[in-house]
């Protein structure tokens, strides 16, 4: 029970088997050799996990190596660096600092300044402000990238906004999917109910006419980078800046600045005049 537990304060250098406590707090160095139970987990020093570690708040501004898993019920935050070769839970995942997990990432909400890498992940919620790199799949409800996302495998979501940057190497499928045309961000394909590739409102005006004439003195090569893919497949298709192999869908527009290969459409098209289209066909 709760009062049972005592608290345990790490300012030096110590080794222990594991245990369970109230409270962990380590400013010194702290190598644990068993699963660690505690209420709360909190180092700015340093700490060697040889097991699973199960706690209710986790707080690392410090340094922390574990062989083992982290489940905590309510919150991490990392400032500093947590490395887990099992699966990472929480409620809520808050990271500035570095958290890499060689399995799962998994909790309600995650938000993103920093850096994280993991086989997989998946939240209800997943906001990007940093960098994410994922080597298999990443599921949420809601995605929301103003960094830098990295994806060796495929992307489920319910909605994805994209103001940053996406690189997607297999399947990005969702109901929505909106993405900023001159973020360069790539995929292989993408499979959706509606599909948005457009510039955002800060690309407008000046910044338009900058890079319209920057464009002309480059002979054509654009130094603003269009999003690039194979396949997008949706029952509504707008895109602007692209480059893609295949558009297939019902109602399609190609806005300004696109280089398409092939577009298969069963409703109505609608085709910048800037824009190139190699061949299209009404299905």
């Amino acid at each position: 029970m709760d009062h049972k537990k005592q608290n345990l304060n790490i300012s030096s250098k110590l080794h222990l088997v594991g245990g369970d406590y109230k409270k962990v707090h380590i400013s010194g160095s702290g190598t644990f050799s068993g699963d660690l139970n505690c209420d709360t987990f909190q180092t700015s020093g340093k700490a060697n996990l040889e097991g699973n570690l199960l706690t209710n708040q986790f707080y690392s501004s410090g340094k922390v190596l574990s062989t083992g898993a982290l489940s905590c019920q309510e919150e991490i935050k990392v400032s500093g660096k947590a490395c887990f070769e099992k699966s990472v839970t929480a409620k809520e995942i808050i990271v500035s600092g570095i958290l890499e997990s060689f399995e799962q990432i998994s909790g309600e909400k995650v938000k993103v300044s920093g850096r994280v890498r993991a086989k997989s992940m998946k939240a209800d919620e997943v906001f990007i402000s940093g960098s994410m790199n994922v080597q298999e799949l990443l599921q949420a409800q809601e995605l929301t990238v103003s960094g830098w996302l990295n994806v060796s495998g495929g992307i489920e979501v319910e909605q994805i906004k994209v103001a940053g940057h996406v690189s997607c190497e297999g399947l990005l499928s969702g109901e929505s999917v909106r993405l900023e045309a001159m973020s360069g961000s790539t995929f292989k394909e993408i499979g959706a109910t509606e599909v948005e590739i457009m510039r955002s409102s800060m690309e407008s005006g000046m910044t338009q006419m900058v890079g319209s004439l920057l464009n002309t003195l480059m002979g054509g090569l654009s130094p603003l980078k269009k999003v690039s893919g194979e396949l997008i497949e949706a029952d509504t298709i707008s895109v602007e800046y692209a480059k893609i192999s295949k558009i297939s869908g019902h109602d399609i527009i190609i806005g300004p600045n696109c280089v398409i290969d092939e577009i298969e459409y069963s409703g109505s098209l609608s085709i910048d005049e800037s824009s190139v289209v190699h061949h299209q066909v009404m299905v």
